[in-house]
């Protein structure tokens, strides 16, 4: 019996090399073929692996930066926190040493006024100083009321009003106020009216020199109408004349 198993064995037909490459060729197409569909099948997928892997790393670092933007945000909320604390305290320091600063200038200040009054108790204190240079500093404008008057030619141009400027209005600013047909020229003394309402200086019409000029609080100005400062409460009167 082993003798027959052996020469079996010693029978079984052997693979030619020709045969050998064939089944490699078609191992290697049926390797490719498998390729193939698996490629396929992932790219039909909707999420891809490396898609799901960007996504994962995408969310990893989203949460990285939210994790860093509230410990940014912590850092500066403390830091705010020390830097009020700071400012507070040196508000404190600053109003303590301002607090100290005033009352050494209001000693001074009710010495030297005791001083010069002889000692009296009738000295204005600093606290009604103090109110009245806030006053002065809030009143940054003025009121004018301003006339124009030519009743000396033919009446044909007048006029009235209030207004309210900032300080250092002018003349020549109370006039343009209430009237915007005003001509006027630049000249070495400053700003000239010509004429106001088409009614001109030396008009033929009258005899001599005629032309404008104006008044403050019925006092007649020689000086540029465009220089002259305005005090609050002023009044303000252009008029005609033509005697010069």
């Amino acid at each position: 019996m082993e003798e027959n198993r052996s020469q079996k064995v010693e029978e079984k037909p052997r693979m030619s090399m020709r045969q050998r490459i064939v089944l490699g060729v078609l191992s290697a197409c049926c390797v490719a073929l498998i390729t193939v569909c698996g490629i396929a099948l992932a790219t039909s997928d909707d999420v891809s692996p490396s898609n799901a892997v960007l996504a994962s790393g995408s969310a990893s670092i989203t949460a990285a930066q939210q994790a860093e933007a509230g410990g940014a945000e912590e850092s500066t909320e403390e830091d705010a926190a020390e830097e009020t604390a700071g400012s507070q305290d040196a508000s404190t320091s600053d109003a303590s040493s301002d607090g100290s600063s005033a009352s050494n200038d209001s000693n001074r200040d009710t010495s030297s006024d005791a001083t010069n009054t002889g000692g009296g108790g009738d000295t204005p204190s600093n606290a009604g100083n103090g109110d009245a240079d806030t006053s002065n500093n809030q009143q940054q404008t003025i009121t004018v009321s301003v006339v124009v008057d030519s009743s000396a030619a033919d009446g044909s141009v007048s006029g009235s009003g209030t207004f309210t400027f900032k300080e250092g209005a002018t003349p020549y600013d109370a006039l343009c106020a209430l009237r915007s047909d005003v001509t006027s020229s630049s000249t070495a003394m400053g700003i000239y009216v010509e004429g106001i309402g088409g009614l001109f200086e030396n008009d033929s019409r009258y005899p001599g020199v005629s032309g404008w000029k104006y008044m403050v609080n019925g006092r007649v100005v020689m000086q540029s109408a465009g220089s002259y400062t305005l005090s609050d409460g002023d009044h303000v009167t252009w008029y005609y004349t033509v005697t010069g």
